[in-house]
């Protein structure tokens, strides 16, 4: 009588014959019918069997119940596949200097710079991503950067993005003898999105010192090839930075206004232009961030939460400018830095009333400063370039301008 295997499937499942201490699930066996009636394998989930033995099942069809004889003819091991959760708030960075210089100390990692354009970015878009872990170093290439053992150490952290930036130096140093993109950059590439996750890829920017052809055709080349991949790959998403800070005039040259030395981002509004449309990336791929500060009561002495005295900017003067920064100081604020030259005037205001579906509405305090520091003077958060003192110590403690709730991170 013929036997459905899927009911054979079913049954065995359940049964355990010679467990050894191994899963059920963890082999499955080929079978045939010992009597030759039945030619259609049948499958069996178990362990503790081999090729030659002999598994007796009874199969119920309809109404009548059939014993058969089967006999294992193949052997395989049962391969489920795991789906590794991966954060969707959290990015890992892969880059020369122009990601190096996120932070204001490259060994520690807790102090940002201003001028970059990711700090910019996590500003505007609400601090709804945070960095990992960067393994972006001044003046490598990217062979160095993504070495074995770098990528090895990269696969292994738990973020969803991996943002790949920078062929400057290898282009400086090796022209177009290389293939920069497919031999260093789209290895690491697939081999992140093999995991399941999803690479941002930043086209590159150049260097006003790249006169030759073979250069710039090396920069160009490319961003081509960039683009292309994250064309016809599912996991990969272009950043554009290039159509972005590019002067369109000019052969290979930044806009002077985003760049002080022709290679580096390095200018406040070349961060604001080039981070405002990261933010707009981020928002599409990341939710906003939890609330971390809803309350002026949430101080250190409360709970032991945050450590800034004035959290939501409710006393809004009394703080020191450090001789820095004229007009409103809210108050904690013991010490501000700032590029020499500037001139920083703040203020605070109170934004719009901010309402979620577990709270009554509230003001948001905002606090703004322009400095003349800068060749394109632009409204902007100056908390994030100060550590305000506690206690007499220091801690690693930054302001954002982030969205109500968020407050200081």
């Amino acid at each position: 009588m013929a036997f459905n295997p899927l009911a054979l499937l079913s049954r065995s499942i359940g049964c355990a014959l010679e467990p050894g201490g191994r899963s059920l699930r963890d082999w499955r066996y080929a079978t045939r019918d010992t009597a030759a009636a039945v030619l259609a394998p049948g499958y069996f989930v178990g362990d503790g069997i081999g090729i030659g033995d002999t598994i007796t099942a009874s199969v119920g069809i309809g109404g009548a119940v059939d014993c058969l004889q089967l006999a294992v003819v193949g052997t395989s091991p049962i391969r489920v596949a795991t789906r590794t959760a991966y954060n969707p708030g959290t990015m890992v960075l892969a880059g020369d200097s122009r990601f190096a210089q996120f932070f204001n100390d490259p060994s520690a990692k807790l102090r940002r710079f201003a001028g970059n354009f990711i700090t910019q970015a996590l500003r505007m878009s609400g601090q709804r991503m945070r960095v990992e872990k960067s393994f972006a170093v001044s003046g490598q290439r990217s062979d160095q950067y993504l070495s074995a053992q770098n990528v090895a150490d990269i696969l292994a952290c738990k973020s969803q993005w991996l943002m790949i930036y920078g062929v400057a130096n290898d282009i400086g140093q090796l022209s177009n003898t290389v293939d920069h993109f497919t031999v260093n950059i789209k290895p690491v590439a697939d081999a992140w999105t093999a995991t399941g996750r999803s690479v941002i890829l930043i086209t590159e920017t150049g260097n006003n010192a790249y006169t030759t052809a073979e250069a710039r055709g090396a920069v160009f080349k490319y961003n081509r090839q960039v683009r292309d991949y994250c064309r016809v790959n599912r996991g990969a998403i272009l950043f554009d930075a290039a159509a972005i800070v590019m002067d369109p005039s000019q052969p290979m040259t930044l806009n002077p206004a985003y760049s002080g030395d022709g290679l580096h981002i390095n200018l406040v509004a070349g961060g604001y232009a080039l981070g405002k449309a990261f933010a707009a990336l981020i928002k599409q791929l990341a939710p906003p961030c939890d609330g971390l500060v809803y309350s002026g009561g949430q101080v250190f002495a409360n709970g032991g939460m945050q450590l800034f005295s004035n959290p939501l900017w409710l006393t809004t003067n009394g703080g020191t400018g450090s001789g820095v920064m004229t007009g409103t100081v809210p108050a904690g604020i013991t010490g501000v830095s700032a590029p020499a030259g500037s001139s920083i005037v703040g203020s605070v205001s109170a934004g719009p009333m901010a309402t979620t579906s577990s709270s009554p509405s509230r003001p948001e305090r905002r606090v703004s400063s322009r400095s003349s520091a800068t060749s394109s003077p632009r409204w902007r958060s100056w908390a994030r370039a100060i550590t305000p003192t506690v206690n007499g110590t220091s801690p690693p403690v930054r302001a954002t301008s982030s969205p109500p709730g968020c407050g200081w991170r």
